[in-house]
């Protein structure tokens, strides 16, 4: 082997040059796709889940379910991907950039396996048969963990926030801030708000779980930083109300004071 190399002259060792150059530079570029794949796959991924918890982007990176989810997807992608490579699909992009084919197969395969070829009847329930099935069996449990997860953090957090806040004092003031601060909420998203607050007043709880509940259905529309500053207001305000109430009574009672001592005079 040594022998070869030495004998290798300039302009052998100057093409060996090239080629380890443009080998280097070609996997480099594939290593490239097969990333934008894989990217691909995780985007498509963590939009499904941001559509469901908007405000929780962070949370769903840093749970180990979401991540698992983003990472499925990923891989599905860029096995798709790899598949197309191997089975020689043009696609009809002949001639063109490969960053076409990488981005068409990715989008593809996301969108077929969440398609249903056909929908089953069972116990008189419409099923969807086919890739969606199975894979609506990881969303599903993606979701409940992150539920579970994120139900937990903003429990903990709400907590401090509304201690001292009595929920039938405060639900239609905060309720009216909510929606102020939503400039974006929609007719349909505002009547389901009004309808998640009727089932809160329904429930045969004591107050304090029905702040909690109010909190919780609030914080989902908002964020909890956003919530924390409504919070902040309306407490501000029923101090600001119940001093006005004491000095109202303490003037009326001064006033009842007067009278009394003008009438025994």
């Amino acid at each position: 082997m040594i022998m070869a190399i030495g004998s290798l002259s300039w302009n052998d060792a100057s093409e060996l040059i090239q080629l380890g150059e443009y080998m280097y530079a070609n996997g480099a570029c594939w290593f490239l796709y097969f990333l934008i794949s894989f990217t691909v796959g995780c985007i498509v991924a963590l939009s499904e889940l941001l559509g469901r918890y908007s405000w929780s982007l962070s949370d769903i990176l840093r749970s180990a379910a979401g991540r698992a989810y983003l990472m499925l997807n990923g891989a599905i992608s860029l096995i798709a991907y790899l598949a197309a490579l191997d089975w020689k699909l043009g696609l009809g992009l002949e001639g063109r950039s490969e960053i076409w084919r990488v981005l068409l197969v990715s989008i593809s395969a996301m969108a077929v396996i969440r398609s249903a070829f056909l929908n089953v009847k069972v116990d008189g329930k419409e099923v969807s048969a086919g890739f969606a099935l199975i894979f609506d069996i990881f969303v599903r449990r993606s979701e409940r963990v992150l539920d579970q997860e994120l139900t937990e953090k903003m429990w903990l957090e709400i907590t401090p926030i509304i201690k001292g806040m009595s929920y039938k004092e405060t639900h239609s003031h905060l309720m009216v801030l909510s929606k102020g601060a939503l400039r974006s909420i929609s007719k349909e998203e505002e009547e389901a708000l009004e309808q998640a607050l009727s089932k809160i007043d329904r429930l045969e709880v004591d107050d304090s779980t029905k702040m909690q509940l109010l909190a919780m259905l609030l914080v989902h529309k908002t964020s909890i930083s956003l919530f924390k500053t409504l919070a902040a207001q309306v407490k501000e305000q029923n101090l600001t109300e119940n001093k006005l109430a004491k000095d109202s009574v303490a003037d009326k009672l001064s006033k009842l004071k007067q009278l009394k001592e003008e009438f025994k005079a």
